[in-house]
């Protein structure tokens, strides 16, 4: 359904575009990968980094769709999809943000309209036509930059690209077979740059002592223990008011 002049659209779509190329190696640096575009549409993913050994390998935690269809009459739609087909896919990894109740899970699981996972935060679609947020409308978020492209993605990097802290590995035995289960995992808030943070300052250390790389246990955050299973997890708070 078209409610505004695509013309108007466009010029709008095409400004966000431009203030994207202005930051764009800024962008880069913090692992925000334009990955195309389509007339209203434009896919970006987000790599988190995985520590592996004494490596730290780079991965797409999260990658979308967003589109500006009708944009700003209406809040740009934002899809989780697969990096290599652009096909709907559910994101590997949680949104995680600290709250009064514990760590909360931005990705709702099932939208009313789509059945499939949404990024519930102002600003977003999909947020917007949710029942629950009736009395929370589009037009009284208009004008304060919640929708805008850069906006979008700094919420999604920081919740789920910016704050992974590792890797999860499981071993499923069975009779007659055995499956390795791998899982990256994040913690909500700084907890995940600050334990890189010190990741890096041991590593400095290290250089200048020739000493073996380590960072004490004591001075892991908890979220990030209970993130990897370490200690017990008071759990995702759950439902999707997170996003409110």
């Amino acid at each position: 359904m078209t409610v505004v002049d695509p013309e108007v659209t466009r010029v709008k779509f095409e400004r966000e575009l431009g203030l994207w190329r202005k930051n764009e190696e800024t962008y880069r640096r913090r692992g925000w990968i334009l990955l195309g575009r389509r007339e209203f549409e434009v896919d970006v993913g987000f790599l988190g980094r995985v520590p592996l050994g004494a490596n730290v390998i780079p991965a797409m935690t999260a990658c979308v769709r967003l589109d500006f269809t009708n944009y700003d009459v209406w809040p740009p739609s934002v899809e989780f999809i697969n990096p290599f087909t652009g096909e709907y896919a559910a994101p590997p990894v949680q949104a995680l943000v600290e709250s009064d109740e514990g760590p909360r899970n931005l990705v709702v699981q099932s939208h009313p309209e789509t059945n499939r996972p949404f990024f519930c935060v102002p600003g977003v679609r999909q947020y917007h036509d949710h029942p629950q947020h009736s009395g929370d409308s589009w037009l009284l978020h208009r004008r304060s930059g919640e929708g805008s492209l850069a906006t979008i993605c700094d919420r999604i990097w920081r919740t789920m690209a910016r704050n992974v802290v590792g890797m999860q590995v499981g071993l499923l035995a069975l009779p007659g077979q055995a499956k390795l289960q791998f899982q990256v995992v994040n913690a909500p808030g700084e907890a995940g740059p600050a334990m890189w943070e010190q990741a890096r300052q041991a590593e400095e250390a290290a250089r200048a002592g020739q000493a073996q790389v380590t960072v004490p246990l004591s001075q892991v955050p908890p979220q990030v223990l209970a993130a990897l299973g370490l200690v017990p997890s008071p759990g995702v708070a759950p439902g999707h008011e997170e996003g409110l």
